[in-house]
């Protein structure tokens, strides 16, 4: 790998791991259109107005704020909730032989395998390695991850 390369690696893992995409991964890495994508997307999933309870457009950041926590505040509001009614609506779908083998304890084959299933450039975990790292060094780390 070249100097230039070297360098340029962080940025590219930060730009990889930020717009989580697959096609990254095929060569399209670091380059004008990839940073005008991940742009378009951040402006896509802005919500820049919302509406009122009057009709009204609000498009002032925290007018689009206020809406919203009133708007979720009223909706997930845990007062006058029957919750009996809605316990007794749920039905169960897991009899006591699922059940079993959902609480199972799960073997070292399952951890391994459902780890190198992960694409190993996606988001890191809270730890802040992605799966790469786990992948890459199962010999090393993989039984001490799993106890």
């Amino acid at each position: 790998m070249t100097e230039l390369g070297t360098l340029l690696e962080p940025e590219k893992m930060y730009w990889r791991q930020r717009f989580k995409a697959l096609w990254l991964r095929e060569g399209d890495s670091n380059t004008r259109f990839f940073h005008a994508f991940t742009t378009y997307r951040k402006k896509l999933n802005n919500i820049s107005f919302l509406f009122n309870d009057a009709g009204g457009r609000v498009d002032t950041p925290e007018g689009v704020q206020n809406i919203t926590i009133s708007c979720f505040g009223n909706s997930f509001n845990s007062s006058n909730v029957d919750s009996e009614a809605i316990i007794g609506a749920v039905q169960p779908n897991v009899n006591h032989d699922m059940s079993e083998f959902l609480t199972r304890p799960f073997t070292l084959e399952e951890f391994k395998k459902a780890l190198f299933d992960m694409y190993s450039d996606k988001s890191p975990e809270p730890d802040g390695f992605n799966p790469t790292f786990y992948q890459k060094c199962w010999d090393v780390v993989g039984h001490d991850i799993f106890n």
